[in-house]
């Protein structure tokens, strides 16, 4: 398990930058067996503006 912070770009919500995208960073925990792995994310809920999300990301790993 490893935890760490992502920087994405987030695009879709009219309340926050007049609708436009905006540069995000988030908290990421990851977990990896072997082959497979998961990610997990949280967008914080921010009041009136967008509402808080939970992200997961599955991973396969292909080559060595």
């Amino acid at each position: 398990m490893s935890a760490g912070l992502i920087v994405a770009a987030i695009d879709g919500y009219p309340r926050v930058n007049d609708g436009d995208w905006y540069a995000a960073i988030l908290p990421v925990v990851s977990v990896q067996w072997k082959r497979i792995g998961v990610n997990f994310t949280v967008v914080p809920t921010i009041k009136d503006q967008l509402y808080g999300a939970v992200a997961i990301q599955f991973k396969l790993k292909v080559w060595k």
